[in-house]
């Protein structure tokens, strides 16, 4: 008898060993050379089905060992909170380190806008970073009615194409095309707006009017020191009614991207074509940075009706066509 309950205990030990093994080998890194993967947990998801989800992705060895191990963390006062998001996860990562790091971040993506994109080209950026938002979902959030209660500062009728603010953002996988634009829109008005609100306010011009002419400063300048001049340029051609002729105009009236222009491209019919309409365009015709905007608040004092590109990108500016006929020529060497 004596024998037979020694056999017993014995097993139950090894039982226990056995156990105790699987358990810790089921915590360890199931690859620890595989790559991190984006996995979407659902919300209100149950520890099980959490655990079961993480096996089915190849994440963990184990969901009893997962399972075991997050019922201890919790017991121990770790966070029990399981939020539906999407997680950066790794097979290379051992359990302890998803259950009390990993689940506790969710994923984000870093997108930089660079001074001068237009809404196309930031709903494409926005695809190429990985942020589940398409390019068409951008534009149609970028409406006024989408940001007008938490934007301080006047709207345009149409588009806050101009209004959101080139930078560099972090957002959280999975945040809609609303919550993208309306950050954006808001730090235009903490970064540019609010702080030039009163200079703004007693300009001769208009907030929009001022974000449209920093648009075409921005598609133009290429040297800093310019973008004053070309703000002079803007506003003296539009005081004496001439047209802008500004390339770029003609450019977003297309809707392409090219270096150069051609004739052809100068018949395009579109209020925003300054080759045959003269004034403003309706609006901007893409989103410019803060040295822009400031140069369309404050250009430079001149007399300068004209501007012509050196090869270095920067201009030569002129008063009359006489003197831009006679820069066009220097420059081109004849």
């Amino acid at each position: 008898m004596a024998k037979r309950l020694l056999i017993v205990i014995i097993a139950a030990a090894v039982g226990a060993l056995g156990l105790r093994h699987l358990y810790l080998q089921g915590l360890e890194a199931r690859d620890p050379a595989g790559a991190q993967r984006l996995v979407y947990l659902q919300p209100g998801q149950g520890l099980w089905a959490l655990a079961s989800v993480l096996e089915d992705e190849g994440i963990i060895r184990s969901a009893p060992a997962f399972y075991v191990y997050y019922k201890i963390y919790i017991r121990r006062g770790g966070d029990s909170s399981l939020k539906g998001a999407y997680f950066d996860l790794s097979p290379a990562d051992a359990v302890p380190e998803i259950v009390t790091k990993r689940l506790r971040e969710p994923a984000t993506r870093r997108v930089t806008f660079p001074e001068g994109f237009d809404l196309s080209q930031m709903g494409a950026r926005l695809g190429d970073v990985g942020l589940m938002v398409s390019a068409k979902a951008f534009a149609d959030a970028a409406a006024p009615a989408t940001v007008a209660d938490v934007v301080d500062s006047p709207l345009p009728a149409k588009s806050l194409e101009g209004y959101l603010f080139p930078d560099t953002y972090e957002f959280v996988v999975g945040t809609g095309a609303d919550g993208i634009v309306t950050t954006m829109a808001q730090t235009f008005s903490r970064k540019f707006y609010a702080p030039n609100s009163a200079e703004i306010e007693a300009s001769a011009l208009s907030l929009h009017e001022l974000v449209t002419i920093a648009s075409l400063i921005e598609r133009e300048a290429r040297v800093a020191a310019d973008r004053p001049l070309i703000s002079s340029v803007i506003r003296n051609r539009l005081a004496k009614g001439m047209r802008l002729q500004i390339d770029a105009t003609v450019l977003y009236a297309l809707g392409t991207h090219k270096e150069r222009v051609t004739h052809e491209d100068l018949k395009v019919k579109s209020p925003y074509n300054t080759y045959l309409h003269a004034g403003l365009p309706p609006g901007p015709i893409c989103n410019p940075g803060l040295a822009s905007l400031k140069a369309a608040l404050h250009p430079a004092s001149s007399e300068y009706l004209f501007y012509v590109a050196r090869p270095d990108g920067s201009h030569v500016f002129t008063r009359t066509y006489e003197e831009h006929l006679a820069a066009i020529r220097a420059i081109r060497g004849r």
